[in-house]
């Protein structure tokens, strides 16, 4: 694991050398409302620095999740590949780029068989018998998921942070319960990539981009499903507890949206976390964009530690998963609705 992780470290100062040197992957978020920040430097390292490692650790272990690797591995260079254009083509059109991931995701999972097999809500279990339904079901999901995903990648460390969460719990939840060695170990090599990525981020040097947040999008729908499928010893509310976050940012965002007649698919600074970045701008206002963009990733990491050990510890308990969630969702509206008020008084006063 040490020879690993020094390679790891190797690998991300040579990209940031080589980015740096070319500018391939630089750019500046000053000029983009939702992600503002002033820094010209920012290197879109996700998905290059993900690419490799995720497929090299997947025909390393000659990984099974139900999934074909040679299938798996070419889905994630094209999902790579939409998200790389999405980091350097800032007007890429986002219905294209919708109905490209719907194609790519209904294909994976055509080809595969891959599918959501249980949710744990008696009523979706039993249209889950239709396959149409399943094909729509599981797709559904994964795109509300993805999606969000890139919603929360607004502030700095949020979504590294979040993502670290989820795949530690999930190590944790494999290596005390379950022990299936493969997914253990491909879990846990992925989790020391995330962790050297979050030391990075935290530095403002490297940011996911869409291309890494799809790439570790994919895989944590992929992992997870694939987990709760082949262990009925685990709760499948555990996915709806691991995943709600950028799932609910995404839905609440389009709910929010059409209620004030404005374009779902276009972005905004009135997110949970672009709210909690503004308020905390306004009160730090002595401090730089840096800092108070780690500041507010943070303590939206911490907001989700009660979930993570709930998650770890109550795995197997579906009453106490759902209860977790529902409070989780009321604390959102309730923190959102609170920041919203207060930045409209502050700006008003």
């Amino acid at each position: 694991m040490v020879n690993y992780i020094i390679i790891i470290l190797v690998y991300i100062l040579f990209i940031n050398l080589v980015s740096k040197k070319f500018k391939f992957l630089n750019h500046n978020l000053s000029n983009q409302d939702h992600k503002k920040i002033n820094r010209s430097d920012l290197i879109h390292t996700g998905g290059i620095f993900f690419l490799p490692i995720i497929i090299g650790i997947i025909f390393y272990l000659d990984l099974d999740l139900n999934l074909n690797i040679f299938l798996l591995s070419i889905f994630l260079i094209l999902i790579f590949i939409v998200g790389y254009l999405s980091d350097i083509k800032l007007n890429f059109n986002p219905i294209l780029r919708l109905i490209i991931q719907i194609i790519l995701f209904f294909s994976i999972i055509y080809f595969s068989d891959f599918f959501v097999n249980r949710s744990g809500i008696t009523i979706i279990d039993t249209f889950l018998d239709n396959i149409l339904f399943k094909y729509f079901f599981t797709v559904f999901c994964i795109l509300v998921y993805i999606n969000g995903l890139n919603f929360i990648d607004g502030i700095n460390l949020n979504a590294v942070g979040y993502l670290l969460q989820l795949f530690l719990s999930l190590v944790i939840i494999n290596e005390n319960y379950i022990n299936q060695i493969e997914i253990l170990n491909f879990l846990q090599m992925l989790l020391v990539a995330i962790a050297v990525f979050y030391f990075f981020n935290f530095n403002f040097n490297n940011i996911l981009g869409d291309s890494g947040i799809y790439l570790l999008g994919s895989i944590a729908c992929f992992t997870t499903i694939y987990i709760v499928n082949n262990n009925y010893n685990i709760s499948p509310i555990l996915a709806i507890n691991l995943l709600w976050y950028p799932a609910f940012e995404n839905l609440y965002s389009i709910i929010r949206k059409k209620n004030i007649k404005k374009n779902a698919l276009k972005p905004d600074i009135c997110h949970l976390h672009s709210l909690l970045y503004r308020y905390n701008k306004s009160i730090l206002s002595n401090k730089s964009d840096t800092y108070v963009h780690n500041f507010s990733g943070i303590t939206m990491n911490i907001f989700l530690i009660p979930n993570t050990l709930i998650s770890i510890y109550f795995f197997n308990s579906s009453k106490i998963l759902i209860l977790n969630t529902l409070i989780y969702l009321i604390l959102y509206l309730i923190v959102y609705y609170w920041l919203d008020k207060k930045i409209k008084t502050k700006k008003n006063s």
